[in-house]
């Protein structure tokens, strides 16, 4: 994976963010990635950048009223055209993503605590452990233990899995998957949350440049471009429902994840929700495969 040294985020001033969580974000990358180019995109560079390359649709896009539908459609088209890194600003890093990188790099299921062992839990148990044993499929490189007696249940040993970066281009995180243990069976049936029972996170991604990939995802946004000025915060007789569920399936997280699922090439590689994902809904664990602790400002999200 050829990786530019770039991390790309995008704010509406970039000569004055104010939200205390951005701040605190934006300072632990300039901390932890002091090798990386950090850039910056407020709305003026947005408009220059889709200028130079996609000058037909300028005048429409300057017309989006919502920041996130700008951020969404910005973000696939800058990873088109450079790779790297995509944070959105209230994504704080744990750690540098450089082990990823590494071509002898592995992770692993279950508690290093208990050797990567993970349970094998029956459906509607109780989970002993949420930071390791959140998933009720097991996962396919492991190898079976002796049956503990004394919990009731079956044990595994996780051996590791390989990304396989030397031909892997984008690296992904899921944000709900099917396999959680305990899931609630409306959420991956809602379709204005998930395709085909998964939700794959838009909010950190890791890229080479030119995948084409998020050319359709751009190109996506313009077929949609109608639709998405017409997207309105203000306005007395906004429904909060329809307006959440016209941001995340016309630009955001559930848009991108049809595209990715549809999509899907062995150049993708899709990581579990713990890598980008802690936190989410509830019931991602922060585990020591965590590169990501999404703090959900959601600034444009519309209150109950």
């Amino acid at each position: 994976m050829e990786l530019p040294k770039k991390i790309h985020f995008t704010c509406p001033n970039k000569n004055k963010i104010e939200n205390p969580i951005w701040v605190e974000c934006l300072n632990k990358y300039y901390e932890l990635y002091d090798d990386y180019e950090i850039i910056l995109y407020d709305d003026s560079d947005i408009y220059d950048i889709i200028s130079e390359h996609y000058p037909l649709f300028l005048e429409k896009i300057k017309k989006i009223s919502v920041g996130a539908v700008l951020s969404d459609l910005f973000r696939y088209l800058i990873l088109y055209l450079e790779g790297g890194i995509y944070s959105d600003l209230d994504c704080l890093p744990l750690k540098k993503i450089d082990p990823l990188l590494d071509e002898t790099y592995k992770y692993f299921h279950g508690d290093e605590n208990r050797d990567n062992n993970l349970f094998v839990y029956e459906k509607n148990e109780n989970i002993i452990d949420n930071r390791w044993d959140f998933c009720g499929d097991v996962c396919d490189n492991s190898l079976a233990l002796d049956y503990d007696y004394d919990l009731g249940m079956k044990t595994l040993k996780c051996l590791g899995h390989s990304i396989d970066i030397k031909n892997t281009s984008t690296i992904l995180s899921y944000e709900v998957h099917n396999d959680w243990h305990q899931v609630d069976q409306n959420l991956l049936n809602n379709e204005k949350i998930c395709y085909k029972n998964l939700g794959i996170a838009q909010w950190f991604i890791i890229t080479e440049p030119k995948q084409e990939i998020f050319l359709k995802m751009f190109m996506s946004c313009m077929d949609n471009l109608d639709a998405l000025v017409n997207i309105k915060q203000n306005t007395v007789n906004v429904n909060r429902d329809d307006y959440h569920y016209n941001v995340i399936s016309k630009s955001g997280p559930l848009a991108f994840t049809k595209t990715v699922v549809d999509n899907m090439s062995d150049k993708i590689k899709i990581l579990p929700s713990d890598f980008f994902c802690g936190g989410s809904w509830g019931k991602v664990p922060f585990t020591k495969n965590s590169y990501i602790s999404h703090k959900f400002t959601s600034s444009w999200l519309l209150k109950k």
